[in-house]
């Protein structure tokens, strides 16, 4: 059976819906088109190595999993098959988006 939530974890999930809630709000009158750039423009931010590693990085230092070194490679491993697949497109698509950023 899992711990008991502490005032602190309460509060840390209030804060947290408070804010995606916040984020909601400001995307709500976006339009699919909108909406599918925000989502392209994430995933390739997400997809760079300095922000994956980070982002491994912060979920080895909140979930106490893996150490900071390993989690980054481990993940790359864990989903290099799945990604395999679609890698060409995933990489068309990151360079039309540095374009139109850009």
């Amino acid at each position: 059976m899992g711990r008991e939530l502490t005032e602190q974890d309460k509060s840390l999930v209030s804060e947290m819906l408070n804010r995606a809630n916040a984020a909601m709000s400001e995307i709500e009158d976006c339009s699919q088109e909108q909406l599918d750039r925000l989502a392209q423009a994430m995933g390739w931010y997400a997809g760079t190595e300095t922000t994956f590693t980070r982002l491994t990085q912060m979920g080895v230092d909140e979930s106490g999993i893996d150490d900071r070194e390993g989690a980054p490679v481990n993940v790359s491993k864990s989903t290099e098959y799945c990604a395999m697949p679609c890698a060409s497109q995933v990489q068309e698509s990151s360079q039309l988006m540095k374009q139109r950023v850009l």
